[in-house]
């Protein structure tokens, strides 16, 4: 058994004080007509010691016990704490479900909702495993699980296709009944299955697309929707320290679309519309000049530290449908038209003198003369188009040719090299110069970028994971990208009888069955029965006689 409201179970010090006095002190009383007629006798000693109460008495006492622990709400459960059947809560904090209804987050106040409707029926100690999407799973109990929901953050992510995943998570984890807080369509084919979702719908002004163009002359369209009773708002656009401001007449239905010219565009774009509405995350898009990654491929058996490399660099520079091939080759000279970088053998010259350094993007950030120590070089190729970027002395150990395509010679071999971060910053801007070409502004929807990823421009917290909002992100590879809102998209009303749907889910959970309202009954009706039994008292007029009163002489 547990108490929903323990703090009741105080009443029942008062209750053990009293019975404690009453069978101290009751003592037997006699009636006696008149006190003086009562023979003097030597009283007894008087001795202290528990007099059991009448039954009247006991049933008030037992009526005022049941009535106390009826006030503490007791729950019969048949399991103990760590018995007890699961519970899931899965918690929808994506885009919709982070709006501001009322001065707080949607999902704040439905699990406020939720955790005074769960008390009643499951108690504080049961186990409670909360799946919150997007983001991580914790195990709590029904006490503590409000308390984790409520330092929570917003997020901008849009669940659609994150909350099948985790309703299949948490049905799969062993939970008798499974709890979703979201405004999303929601199907589960489970009969212990019940959906939380908010009661109407939010205001809203949203950036929907936003493009950039830097001829014919610099220019930034931006898309707004809206579904707020506004007509006006102030709109801004900002790239490489300049801006621009427009006040635009929002859409009473549909997109509105707004041109708003620059002085010049940078190689970030942001787009922000001043308005108090309830999803704060669409107001602001981003957009990021970014070169397509390139596609890469091996030809040749590649040392290990260079598969290694072109791994690394494959994983965090995904490429595009756009992407340029680039070929890395062992021994084998690449073809005139092919772009990508010519390892060549290990040489014999050993790197003398002083190291040669031209300034390109491909030597940048790099001591060549780390690298060339105890280095050995291979001959660079005869063709005069080779121009060299790095030489020992006046034997070149890298070169790169830009006709009929970019083109690197490496004829560095070296024990030492692969194992500093020289050899990674090599690659790195090898394959960035490489993969070069037509860049162009983009964006992609929120969502998890990884590890290695930081935010470099948001107006967001900065202790969301990377991704979680619109913003510039940036990784130690120097990549950018721009993370804007997704469109808010449809949402479900809520079904107003979820409570009456949760208790008659947990109502016949075994052991979760609340027994206040028979405890309150038994005591009134144990009230009622001490009065009956209780004793009364007789009035008996006293008749006058003269055998009974004395007559006074004169």
């Amino acid at each position: 058994m547990r108490f929903i409201w323990p703090i009741w179970l105080a009443g029942l010090g008062p209750w053990a004080a009293l019975v404690i006095w009453l069978l101290l002190e009751l003592r037997r009383k006699v009636r006696v007509p008149f006190l003086g007629l009562w023979p003097p006798v030597e009283a007894p000693p008087r001795r202290r010691g528990l007099r059991p109460p009448s039954l009247a008495m006991s049933a008030a006492l037992l009526g005022l016990l049941l009535a106390v622990l009826a006030a503490a709400r007791p729950q019969l459960n048949l399991f103990d704490g760590h018995q007890q059947p699961p519970l899931s809560i899965v918690l929808d904090r994506g885009l919709t479900m982070s709006a501001r209804q009322d001065g707080q987050l949607r999902f704040a106040r439905l699990a406020k909702e939720l955790h005074q409707a769960l008390l009643p029926l499951v108690g504080r100690n049961a186990p409670v495993t909360l799946h919150v999407v997007p983001g991580q799973r914790f195990s709590l109990d029904s006490g503590q699980w409000l308390q984790s929901v409520l330092a929570l953050g917003p997020t901008a992510v849009d669940t659609q296709e994150l909350l099948p995943a985790a309703l299949a998570g948490a049905h799969m984890g062993g939970a008798r009944t499974v709890i979703a807080i979201s405004d999303r369509q929601l199907s589960s084919s489970q009969s212990r299955f019940v959906q939380v979702s908010p009661i109407g719908s939010v205001d809203n002004v949203a950036i929907t697309v936003v493009a950039a163009r830097k001829e014919p002359r610099p220019q930034v369209m931006v898309g707004i929707s809206s579904s707020m009773a506004l007509s006006q708002a102030a709109l801004h656009v900002n790239s490489d320290g300049a801006s621009a401001r427009q006040l635009v007449t929002l859409p009473q239905a549909g997109r509105g679309t707004y041109f708003l010219d620059l002085p010049r565009l940078g190689d970030v774009v942001e787009a922000h519309i001043d308005v108090a509405d309830a999803i704060e995350a669409d107001n602001s898009a981003y957009l990021v000049l970014a070169q397509p990654w390139p596609k890469l491929e091996a030809r040749g058996a590649l040392p290990p530290e260079v598969q290694r490399m072109l791994g690394v660099y494959a994983s965090q520079q995904p490429p595009g449908d756009a992407s340029r091939i680039v070929t890395i080759s062992a021994d084998q000279q690449l073809a005139a038209g092919e772009t990508g970088i010519w390892l060549a053998p290990a040489g014999t010259l050993e790197a003398q003198g002083l190291a040669k350094v031209t300034q390109h993007p491909v030597t940048e950030a790099i001591d060549w003369s780390v690298v060339l120590r105890d280095a050995r070089l291979a001959r660079a190729p005869a063709d005069s188009a080779w121009t060299t970027l790095v030489a020992a002395g006046s034997a070149p150990a890298v070169a790169i040719r830009t006709e009929p395509a970019r083109q690197i010679w490496c004829g560095i071999s070296s024990q030492r090299w692969p194992m500093t971060p020289q050899y990674v910053m090599f690659w790195k801007n090898a394959l960035d110069w490489l993969g070069q070409g037509t860049g162009q502004y983009s964006a992609q929807a929120t969502g998890q970028l990884g590890a290695g990823w930081r935010v470099l421009s948001s107006r967001g917290s900065s202790e969301l994971a990377a991704g979680w909002w619109p913003g510039v992100y940036v990784n130690g590879w120097g990549g950018r990208v721009a993370v804007n809102a997704p469109p808010a998209g449809p949402t479900t009303a809520s079904a107003p009888d979820w409570p009456q749907r949760l208790q008659s889910v947990l109502g016949d959970r075994p052991g979760g069955r609340e027994i206040g309202q028979e405890l309150m009954l038994a005591a009134v009706a144990l009230g009622a029965l001490s009065i009956l039994l209780w004793p009364r008292r007789r009035l008996v007029e006293a008749t006058a006689t003269s055998e009974t009163r004395p007559t006074r002489s004169a």
